[in-house]
């Protein structure tokens, strides 16, 4: 297992070097990228973990919620006027996001990344393309086909908004403690 961590950073290494020698377009890098983070599921989500492009810090590891179940996913929290499904680019982005940013929202959150998993649901407002991410560190057997809801379990579980296209995350909440 090593050895691919390796070549995979080694290839992503390399292509993004190539992308700023201005040698391979930025599409094609994505591409490859994708290509080693990305799995479709049999029930039509795409499981997404970040790992091989890692040198370090913690891995991001979720499912992309297609448009067709998004409402189920994001009924309580994300106050949609309609759905999209996000690209596995815009999930990339948002774990490098979280990675740099969560710091700042909750640093025991951010201290501990590793453990959760992610469900992320494209959502539009006002006419805003946005991810509602739900983030969670217990994992159910099937949370990569039904949506996690626990009333309390404190900092186990959080949500946030990501707007892919500022970087910006928006609206934090980490759940109560009975």
């Amino acid at each position: 297992m090593p050895a691919r961590r390796h070549r995979s950073s080694f290839v992503s290494t390399l292509a993004l070097d190539l992308v700023g020698l201005g040698a391979l377009p930025v599409a094609a890098c994505d591409r490859d990228a994708e290509a080693l983070v990305a799995r479709p599921l049999p029930n039509g989500f795409t499981r997404v973990d970040d790992s091989p492009l890692l040198d370090s810090g913690a891995p991001f590891v979720g499912i992309i919620v297609p448009q067709t179940h998004a409402a189920e996913f994001a009924v309580t929290h994300a106050r949609a006027q309609s759905y999209w499904t996000p690209a596995v680019s815009d999930v990339l982005e948002l774990g490098r996001t979280l990675r740099g940013q969560l710091r700042r929202h909750d640093p025991d959150v951010a201290s501990r990344l590793a453990e959760y998993r992610f469900q992320v649901v494209g959502v539009v407002r006002t006419g805003r393309r946005l991810l509602f991410v739900n983030g969670f560190c217990s994992q159910p057997a099937d949370w990569h086909e039904r949506p996690v809801r626990v009333k309390d379990g404190g900092d186990c579980y959080f949500r946030l908004m990501f707007e892919p296209s500022s970087g910006a995350i928006s609206e934090f909440s980490v759940n109560g403690e009975s």
